[in-house]
This record gives C-alpha cells, sequence and structure tokens, in this order.
C-alpha cells in the first residue's frame, strides 16, 4: 500500500497532472482538455489525488451513470450548488458558486455510453461563456476520438523502464526489467510490487489466484467485449507463437474472414498489434500480443488455471522465470531501446513496426539499426539479455565491422546495454563523442 500510495499520488500527480494547469494556462481558445489512455493507467486515482491536493478542484464521474440523470446526481453531492435538472442548468450552478476563482472541473468515464450530446453542447456553452478564462473542463477517457468540441490531448503513457527505476531505487538492473517486462510498464501493475520482498516473492504473489495482477486482464476483457471468449483463444494462439492468420485460423477453428475480423478488433482496442517483415522479398504481417504483461498472461496464466488454483510449482515457476529473462525482458528492452534512439534522432516511431527492414549485418556483426542521419551513419548495437556485459573486445568487433560500410569519423554509435560496460568501453566513450552509452536506468 505504501508503494501504491508513493507511486499514484507523488510520481503520477507531479509528472502528469501538472501539465493540465499549464496547459491550460498557456491556452488562448475555450477548450476542453481529453486526459486518455488505457485501463491502468492511473487517469482517475490521480485525478482524485490532484483534486484532494487543492481547492477548487472538481470530479465527477460518469462510470454506470446515464447522462440525462448524471446533473441531478452530480450537483447533490455538491453543498455549494442548487439541485440541477439539466445541464445548462448544472453549469450555470457551477459558475456562480465557483466564478470567483480558478477551477478546474474533471468529468470522468466520459466515453462509456454514446448519450452525451447534451452534455458536450452544454459544456460549449458553458466554456464560451467565461470570458475570463475561470474554468478549465478536462475529459478522462480510454481512448482519444474526436469529439464535437475544440480539445487537446494528454496521453497517460506506460511507465518507461527509467521511470521503474527512480520509483523502485532499491532494486537493480536486471529485476529493474523483470518488473517493467512482466508488467509492461503499467502503473496499476507496477503498483503492486513490494520493494520490501525479493523479485521471486513479487512473482509468486502476481501469480496467486485473485491477485490484482492477474484480474486486471479478465477485467479489460470483460470491459472490452460483449463475448470475450473468442478474442482471448485468439490472443492465446498469438502468444504461442501462431502469428498469422492463417495460423490463428487453424488454431481457433475460425474462417479466415472472421479471425482477420477479430484481430483487427484487437488492435483497435490496443490488445494486439501488427509487425511487417521481409519473407522472400515480400511483406508479411504478423500480429502479436500488445505487450509483454499480456504475452505472459495468456503463454503462462489462460491456459493453466488448475495449476493457478493450486498454486504454480517451484517447477512451473523456474520455467517462468526463464521465460521472462530470455523472451520478455528482451523484448521489452528492446522496445525501450529503439524508442529511445528514434527519439534522440528525431524519427518516426513508426519504424518500430519495420524492424527488420532497418537490422543489418555488417563485416559479421549483427547490428540492430543501421540508418543514415543527417550529417552521419547512425549504427545501433543492443544487448537486451539480463546481467549482460560489453568489454574490450566486442567494441573492438564492432567497430572494425562498421568501418567495412562507412568510415569511423563519419560514423555515430549507440550502444544499449542491460547490464554492465566495462571500463575500457567507458573511458573509449568518453573520449568520443560519437559513441554514446546507455544504460537502463537512462531509458525514459
Amino acid at each position: 500500500m505504501h508503494r501504491r500510495n508513493k507511486w499514484f499520488s507523488t510520481r503520477v500527480r507531479n509528472f502528469q497532472w501538472h501539465r493540465i494547469q499549464d496547459i491550460h494556462t498557456a491556452s488562448t481558445k475555450d477548450e476542453v482538455l481529453i486526459v486518455y489512455g488505457n485501463k491502468g493507467m492511473g487517469k482517475t486515482t490521480a485525478a482524485i489525488a490532484f483534486c484532494q491536493s487543492g481547492s477548487n478542484r472538481l470530479y465527477f464521474s460518469f462510470k454506470n451513470i446515464d447522462a440525462n440523470i448524471a446533473p441531478v446526481i452530480f450537483s447533490e453531492h455538491l453543498y455549494t450548488v442548487p439541485p440541477s435538472d439539466s445541464w445548462d442548468s448544472f453549469f450555470e450552478n457551477i459558475k456562480h458558486a465557483y466564478g470567483a476563482h480558478g477551477t478546474v472541473i474533471i468529468f470522468d468515464d466520459v466515453d462509456t455510453r454514446n448519450d452525451k450530446t447534451e452534455f458536450f453542447q452544454s459544456v460549449d456553452n458553458f466554456l464560451h461563456s467565461d470570458k475570463r478564462k475561470l474554468f478549465a473542463v478536462v475529459f478522462l477517457t480510454t481512448s482519444n476520438d474526436k469529439l464535437p468540441l475544440d480539445t487537446t490531448s494528454l496521453e497517460m503513457e506506460p511507465m518507461s523502464i527509467g521511470d521503474v527505476s527512480k520509483v523502485f531505487n532499491k532494486l537493480d538492473r536486471a529485476d529493474t526489467t523483470r518488473l517493467h517486462a512482466i508488467t509492461a510498464g503499467i502503473p496499476e501493475l507496477i503498483a503492486q510490487y513490494n520493494d520490501n520482498l525479493t523479485y521471486e516473492e513479487n512473482l509468486r504473489n502476481f501469480l496467486t489466484a485473485g491477485s490484482r495482477y492477474i484480474r486486471f486482464m479478465e477485467e479489460t476483457m470483460t470491459m472490452t467485449f460483449r463475448t470475450p471468449e473468442s478474442y482471448n483463444t485468439l490472443l492465446y494462439a498469438m502468444s504461442a507463437d501462431r502469428n498469422r492468420i492463417s495460423e490463428l485460423a487453424a488454431c481457433s477453428g475460425f474462417a479466415n474472414n472472421k479471425c482477420d475480423k477479430y484481430v483487427k478488433a484487437l488492435i483497435a482496442t490496443q490488445l494486439a498489434k501488427r509487425l511487417k517483415t521481409k519473407e522472400n522479398g515480400k511483406t508479411v504481417s504478423h500480429y502479436v500480443p500488445a505487450n509483454t504483461y499480456i504475452k505472459l498472461w495468456y503463454k503462462w496464466i489462460f491456459p493453466h488455471r488448475r495449476e493457478l488454483m493450486c498454486g504454480f510449482s517451484d517447477e512451473v515457476l523456474a520455467q517462468i522465470k526463464t521465460y521472462i529473462d530470455e523472451e520478455l525482458v528482451p523484448e521489452s528492452f528492446r522496445q525501450a531501446c529503439f524508442r529511445y534512439f528514434l527519439n534522440k534522432e528525431h524519427l518516426s516511431c513508426s519504424m518500430l513496426d519495420n524492424l527488420d527492414n532497418i537490422s543489418r549485418q555488417i563485416g559479421g556483426y549483427d547490428f540492430d539499426i543501421v540508418i543514415p542521419s543527417e550529417k552521419c551513419r547512425c549504427f545501433v548495437k543492443i544487448c537486451p539479455q539480463v546481467n549482460s556485459r560489453y568489454d574490450k573486445k566486442e567494441l573492438l568487433t564492432m567497430l572494425k565491422a562498421a568501418e567495412c560500410e562507412c568510415p569511423y569519423y563519419d560514423s555515430e554509435f549507440y550502444l544499449f546495454l542491460n547490464g554492465r560496460f566495462s571500463d575500457y568501453v567507458w573511458k573509449e566513450a568518453g573520449k568520443y563523442d560519437n559513441l554514446k552509452l546507455v544504460q537502463t536506468e537512462w531509458l525514459r
């Protein structure tokens, strides 16, 4: 519980929610701010913490409430506002009660029901009548869908590996990358981690029947789909390395066109993603779970309900730990490294879907990315395995291979390591500014 409070009330609120005020202070338009993100990103918890940390901050939730009756319910809980029987009267009463001070009004679960036409119109009228810019309206949603209002958007994203390292500063680099991999950086899941216990003890707690870690995926599926069984089947197949439409159809028993329809729905809800690779000169689509948490859940939890209820044996837990270290950590770490590099070089993140097109073997050495930048050629090497080492021999081998294509002085190197660089490598990086070393805690 202590760790949950530390993350949600401090890190998320300070890191994300101060930007709400900054955006509205700088805005010259009558705009609504949409704060969006998938389930578990901490939108609601951060919003409540934000409201509790200051005055003139109002929070309302549409969860399980019809929009037509909402103004009556919302006004009943505000002692300073008279009862309201319509959205126009609700906002008029808000204006009279709070018009002397700047006030932030937050509406949660705005996208849960398609019944808010009158609400949106009243919000628009309310903001246009606020000539002194005293009110800011914030919507919390799961997606950034177009609304009939002028809006500014702020995405609540998963925690990066660097964020995990900063919040759990007692963890070593190996356990930091493991925690990020098994949670996919989802704040609600990371908040379940107890840093007074070992990584293995936490993993056992996560993989216990009824734990928040187990229930989170179940709740996500039931909230997203009316009948999640068919989608569960496809995600299970993807986690078992059946990644082509034909393979998914064979595993599920669905016709190819039906399978394709379901896969598109999984992609639209960010539960799966499409990767494009080259095979025999042709671009081929593969479909995989959207993140490492979903991948682990459908690989080890979904098909092992009996073992889960009885408790995983030491033997099975050892297999899961091996799977995490050999499959999930490298995948999670590589994705973080790619994003870091693309941001540093101001390149499009769409390249993440076409990694086979930018990785190359040169002089017998495998580079993860080789692309020309504005001034030179960039070579990227990622060592994602837990407790990797990078020494003099590895560095000299890489530099020699790169010279087959480009002189050293016209090259730029990024080295990412999930472990420790040798002293020699650090000294060389200190001599030359085109040799950039990136450690785990810097991956933000």
